[in-house]
């Protein structure tokens, strides 16, 4: 049987299993969170009811499948396991489980040599799934390698939303995850953008910090707004950098959200948090 990391899987029993909820994310001045409690810093009383195992509890080499899965094939509450991507050079594998998040499947297992290290999170979206990308990289710049994850988890009419997650090693040999999410993105661009309308010269004016954008409209209605962000939002990968790419859309009265341009920002990591730099607007014309 391959070993799972008894210190991550003390932190993963404080989780609930593939419940959707969205663990704390980083901030510009914070790292990803750790727990440090252990099953004996709280132990049950003897009226509790027994929890149900874990679903990474007890799963042996045999339960592993040895063939990459189709995105199609890997269903939401199946409660198995699917093999989605792999770094053979690395002797690293990612393995997906059938939990269920709100319809997605939900569980992670990061598998190198003989061990195993379970995450809950989403690893693919519940409608027009496709298999995470997987890119091994010096992303901090320390002489050693990270193991980065871009997961598509959520996909459906005018929203497709890609997660980055950063996976550390371990000395131990299990993973430190660090994920750029909608908690801490969310907050930060909404400080950051602000929204106005000229109606003599039917201009819309998008500002983020130094950076403008102004394009002409000419919907039906005047516009209220920006959309809220996150709904549409990538990452690209260059000279060993990753950039976000976050889709902007103008809300007005009842007719769907008109695009607008994007906001890209380059993907910084330390070892311990990723965060968000060196904001640039870009208009798509008019709308």
């Amino acid at each position: 049987m391959k070993s799972l990391i008894p210190a991550l899987l003390a932190a993963a029993l404080l989780l609930s299993a593939c419940t959707g909820e969205t663990a704390v994310s980083p901030s510009p001045s914070q790292s990803a969170p750790v727990s440090s409690a252990r099953p004996s810093d709280a132990p049950p009383s003897s009226s509790d009811a027994p929890e149900a195992p874990a679903w990474w509890e007890n799963i042996s080499t045999e339960d592993l499948p040895d063939t990459l899965s189709a995105a199609e094939d890997v269903q939401a509450g199946s409660g198995s396991l699917y093999r989605l991507a792999e770094l053979p050079d690395q002797d690293i594998v990612l393995y997906g489980y059938g939990g269920d998040s709100d319809g997605a499947p939900c569980g992670v297992l990061l598998a190198r040599g003989d061990t195993l290290t379970p995450f809950d999170q989403v690893c693919l979206s519940a409608q027009h799934p496709m298999l995470p990308q997987l890119r091994w990289d010096d992303l901090d710049g320390d002489g050693s390698g990270e193991l980065a994850v871009v997961y598509l988890v959520s996909n459906s009419a005018g929203s497709s939303v890609f997660e980055l997650h950063v996976y550390r090693p371990l000395s131990d040999g299990g993973w430190a995850d660090c994920g750029l999410l909608p908690g801490y993105y969310g907050p930060l661009l909404d400080g950051l953008l602000s929204f106005s309308y000229d109606h003599d010269e039917n201009t819309v004016t998008i500002t983020a910090g130094s950076e403008k954008i102004s394009v002409w409209y000419d919907g039906p209605n005047e516009p209220d707004g920006l959309a809220p962000v996150g709904g549409l939002v990538f990452f690209r990968y260059e000279d060993g950098a990753y950039t976000a790419v976050f889709g902007l859309q103008i809300t007005a009265g009842d007719a769907s959200p008109a695009d607008i341009g994007t906001l890209t920002a380059q993907v910084s990591y330390d070892g311990d948090a990723l965060t968000l730099t060196d904001f640039r607007l870009n208009a798509n014309g008019g709308v």
